[in-house]
């Protein structure tokens, strides 16, 4: 059962902006980043063109790499075998990453839900990485939602009807949409001609940064109002707000990540955008990193040539580049899940069932000075084929691997699965790449989120409902 809790005092209820707790029963939040180093890769260094396989160590890069004179067959503890067939160039390289996934922990202390109910959870040690966010299991949730909706550049509060926010892995934009009275054009008109409104969305302390760019009036003989929508801040790093550029490596080599953040810069000078990138990283020879698009489009490009994609970050200038399986689907069952959501914490659950040929085996290559590789789930036959992929930017095994991964991930029989919830203090959101578990009929099922949606409800008029705050999580799961 879910109960959304009266506002405290009614005083604080009159517009969304003001809806936010009195500070005496507002939650204390402390956000803890698990994040963990990966294991560093040795330098190699030959006279003669290689032949090697690389292969993954529990979600990090590992620090063995072996010199082949024929073929090199190692496999790993992820089920994959990736031999690298040919290599057009002399390659050394040396890189240390980081490849764990974003966790996002915001840890919630117990508030007062009313004069004489308290909602404790127990967040568990914050000291233990691995430790998973286990939200409990109750009778009923007690949430004080609250939103608001503000312009940054003059912190003016806008009296918004209800509010959504979206991002899934295919896009790494955030985009929104808004509800609004007509009375509040001339609070949304830009500064100058052509320049971007920036607002600020506050929901159950989760913070957006949302740039307006679309803006529909509506008059009608029963009501009027504005329709408002637009992108997340990663709208600045794309069209139409950013023009198109070349980028390339003409000048010398340089790895994946040095060129994505090259991009977010002009003439050495940077956006002011940072990079975070947790995806394979490897050396681009000279001359084949040769790109024409905004710095956004070039960053994504990067990252989808290793199996990855990008999320921009909701309220900072901050880019994640994530790799789209951290772990393989096949090894699952044992991996730690971030987020452990019980079936009493769920409002409603819909299943998709996609299916697909189940490939065990996939071709990546390069180009001039690129490589070839066959990427082959460890314990099979390798007898199921995906289309070969070809890609410029595969110039290292670790690409090769990374891409591989994804091919044969993503494909075979899975199921969607759809989940709304609440933003509990406990959990916040569910972010796109948080792998989690939930429970249906008693059995607990394990997937990758990949797309999250947030939606505000305020009510109209002299209405006493509570504000609602939901939401929605597509999760890829198997089995």
């Amino acid at each position: 059962m879910w109960v959304d809790a009266k506002v405290a005092d009614r005083r604080i209820k009159a517009l969304w902006v003001s809806a936010a707790p009195p500070a005496d029963i507002a939650p204390a939040r402390s956000e803890w980043g698990v994040s963990q180093v990966a294991d560093q890769s040795r330098l190699i260094s030959s006279r003669l063109p290689l032949l090697v396989a690389i292969e993954t160590r529990r979600r990090a890069v590992w620090g063995v790499s072996q010199i082949a004179d024929l073929v090199t067959h190692l496999p790993g503890s992820d089920g994959l075998v990736l031999v690298a067939t040919h290599v057009a160039r002399r390659a050394i390289w040396g890189l240390a990453e980081t490849a764990d996934n974003r966790t996002y922990s915001p840890w919630g202390m117990g508030r007062i839900a009313d004069s004489g109910t308290s909602v404790v959870v127990e967040p568990g040690d914050p000291n233990e990485p691995d430790a998973p966010v286990i939200i409990p299991i109750l009778k009923a949730y007690i949430v004080i939602n609250s939103a608001s909706l503000s312009r940054v550049s003059n912190n003016l509060a806008l009296p918004a009807f209800g509010l959504s926010m979206s991002i899934d892995d295919r896009s790494a934009h955030w985009t929104w949409s808004a509800s609004l009275p007509l009375a509040a054009l001339a609070d949304i008109e830009p500064d100058a001609p052509g320049q971007l409104v920036e607002l600020e969305a506050v929901v159950n302390g989760c913070v957006f940064r949302l740039f307006i760019q679309s803006v529909r009036e509506r008059e009608a003989f029963l009501g009027s109002g504005l329709a408002i929508g637009g992108r997340g801040l990663a709208a600045e790093l794309s069209a139409p707000n950013y023009p198109v550029s070349a980028h390339n490596n003409i000048g010398g080599a340089m790895t994946a990540q040095q060129l994505a953040a090259e991009a977010l810069s002009i003439n050495g000078v940077p956006l002011g955008w940072s990079l975070d990138w947790q995806a394979a990283d490897w050396l681009v020879p000279a001359g084949v990193w040769l790109h024409s698009g905004t710095p956004l489009d070039a960053v994504v490009t990067l990252a989808a040539a290793a199996g990855a994609y990008v999320q921009a970050d909701p309220a900072a200038r901050a880019l994640h580049v994530l790799p789209r399986y951290p772990v393989a689907p096949w090894d699952w069952s044992t991996a730690t899940p971030a987020v452990v959501l019980p079936a009493s914490a769920v409002l409603d659950r819909g299943t998709e069932h996609v299916i697909g040929a189940g490939y065990n085996v996939v071709y990546v290559s390069g180009q001039e000075q690129g490589i070839r590789a066959r990427v082959k789930r460890l314990g099979t036959a390798g007898d199921v084929a995906a289309e070969m992929i070809v890609d410029r930017l595969i110039t290292h095994a670790d690409a090769a691997r990374g891409r591989g991964l994804e091919v044969l991930a993503r494909s075979g029989a899975r199921q969607v699965t759809t989940l709304e919830t609440g933003v509990l203090p406990v959990s916040g959101l569910l972010h796109v790449g948080t792998l989690m578990d939930w429970t249906r009929g008693g059995v607990a099922r394990r997937g990758l989120v990949r797309s999250l949606r947030v939606s505000v409800s305020v009510p109209s008029g002299q209405s006493r409902d509570p504000i609602k705050v939901r939401q929605t999580v597509e999760v890829e799961t198997r089995g």
